[in-house]
């Protein structure tokens, strides 16, 4: 019937693709997949490079090989997917946190530099020899440093020399490499506080570290850190698309979280120029040096050279995690959380998932496609519309139309995340009508619940007094009610023995003749007898 017909063209199906599946792809495999970019760099993930001319059994291999599965698709369908990543390279959105797939990278490629002494770039190989000879780190041969492109720039970063099974361990530095809160020099410290070593108003570990590390950059090469800081980026560099340098009064202020990060840093460093005198370094070296900390750290452990030069991704592309191989947690490691190939870019987590995209742009200057990250106004507990307030497209359409390259980065920002606002409107006005229903209704029960524990209370409490009334009752009314009955019972028993008495004097009296005397005592003559 025509369900056996169907059920054999199926299986033809399936068959013709299982041999087109297990084709061998030896001359077809790509390289690793780079991504994202640095913290110091504002691009996005690009699509895949696989030619519309090219046979579909390729661009299976290319798929098969890039996401470590076999693929059983029809020749039409790979060929509609190959189109599709074509078409959404061709398209040249380069948006902040494009949705696009990654363009593949060459493992091979002639700017690949494996983290050595011998390096050719003198500025990569110096930081490696100070890796081994100062910090004593270990894995180094794992790691090269290359370009990876991202959103059609090419951008630094680091990869693996080799391959990596999960759980293995790629890098690790030791904690006399780490620029932790704890390092200050102890000039630092005593710029920073009072006599009695409390920290002076505006100055805390986050202040002091970043006035320590302006201070060892300014040494030049006579600071041991030196190698580490030839490699960091400078003001020109983030003023060119990181919010921290934004100046522009067009774009509103509540975007930039910077000010309030900062707030503390001013205070701090007039008590440390009123101290240091003509040694104080400018506040510019100063509040560079807070931006590299707030935007390199690793949690407690802070900046920990050459762990911070790897990009990031969406929490599914992640490769690597931060670990410890010692009880002490003073070997910092990176860490593969699954197997990586031989080539593959180092991915770490920035916070991506728990970041809205707002609070992830003001921290590095991208953002990933809104599905990637927190509802966008969700970590200052606000709606999209008031989060997008002054990013909307006529918002930012009013904006003077300058070169400034943070400015346009500002704009790919509000035309990923804030650009159907407008169209959006009613449907936001109903969700956050939703929203304060729901907040009201919350109130109202959390009311409801106090009001029924107040009841509660006193219902608890007037029991609890009438109990006490009653045992306070019973224990002063009960020796008196004993007292009365005890009394009672010892005039009766009294009564009752004297009429017992008189009894049995008549009775005695009676046997021995003699009369007996009413009232008077006959206990003795008995006793006689």
């Amino acid at each position: 019937g025509p369900v056996a017909i169907l059920a054999q063209a199926i299986l033809a199906q399936v068959s013709r693709l299982a041999l087109l599946a297990l084709a061998p792809c030896a001359d077809h495999s790509p390289g690793p997949i780079p991504m994202i970019t640095t913290p110091v760099g504002a691009a996005s993930a690009e699509a895949g490079s696989i030619g519309l001319d090219e046979d579909p059994t390729v661009c299976m291999c290319a798929l098969r090989s890039r996401h470590g599965t076999r693929l059983f698709a029809s020749r039409h369908l790979l060929l509609s997917l190959c189109i599709s990543l074509n078409a959404i390279a061709a398209s040249g959105d380069e948006g902040v946190g494009s949705p696009q797939l990654p363009r593949h990278h060459d493992p091979l490629a002639p700017d690949r530099e494996v983290c050595s002494r011998s390096a050719s770039d003198p500025g990569w190989a110096r930081l490696c020899g100070w890796l081994e000879d100062h910090c004593r780190a270990s894995g180094m041969e794992n790691v090269f440093a290359g370009s990876f492109s991202h959103g059609g720039a090419s951008v630094r970063g680091v990869g693996v020399t080799k391959a990596f099974a999960r759980h293995d361990l790629v890098i690790c530095l030791p904690k006399t490499c780490w620029m932790t809160p704890g390092v200050e020099s102890e000039r630092i410290r005593n710029l920073t506080t009072d006599e009695a070593g409390a920290l002076l108003p505006g100055c805390g570990s986050d202040e002091q570290l970043a006035l320590h590390i302006a201070e060892e950059a300014a040494k030049g090469d006579a600071s041991e850190w030196a190698p580490y800081f030839a490699i960091m980026p400078q003001d020109v560099d983030y003023a060119a698309f990181h919010p921290s340098y934004l100046k522009h009064e067009s774009i509103p202020g509540h975007t930039n979280y910077w000010d309030g990060w900062m707030v503390g840093l001013p205070r701090c460093y007039e008590h440390y120029k009123g101290r240091a005198g003509d040694a104080a370094l400018p506040f510019n070296k100063i509040y560079l040096a807070m931006v590299w900390l707030i935007t390199r750290r690793y949690g407690d452990v802070s900046m920990v050279p050459l762990a911070d030069m790897a990009n990031t991704e969406p929490d599914a592309r992640l490769n690597v995690a931060a670990a410890y191989n010692d009880t002490a947690m003073s070997n910092f490691c990176l860490q593969a959380k699954r197997d990586m190939a031989e080539g593959e870019e180092i991915l770490v987590d920035y916070g991506g998932s728990s970041h809205d995209p707002l609070m992830m742009f003001g921290l590095y200057g991208f953002a990933f496609p809104p599905g990637d990250h927190a509802a966008m106004g969700q970590e200052n507990g606000v709606s999209k519309a008031e989060a997008c307030s002054g990013l909307t497209p006529e918002e930012v359409a009013i904006w003077p139309d300058d070169d400034d390259p943070l400015v346009n980065n500002y704009r790919r920002f509000a035309a990923m995340h804030c650009s159907k606002i407008t169209e959006d409107t009613s449907a936001n006005a109903s969700l956050d009508r939703l929203e304060n229903e729901l907040r009201e209704t919350k109130a109202l029960l959390y009311e409801a619940e106090e009001l029924s524990r107040y009841k509660t209370m006193i219902a608890v409490t007037i029991a609890s007094g009438l109990c006490l009334l009653w045992f306070s009752a019973m224990y002063y009314l009960l020796p008196l009610t004993a007292g009365h009955t005890e009394v009672a019972f010892a005039e009766k028993k009294n009564d009752g023995d004297a009429v017992g008495n008189a009894d049995a004097d008549a009775a005695d009296s009676a046997k021995l003749g003699e009369p007996a005397v009413p009232g008077g005592d006959n206990t003795l003559r008995r006793r006689a007898k």
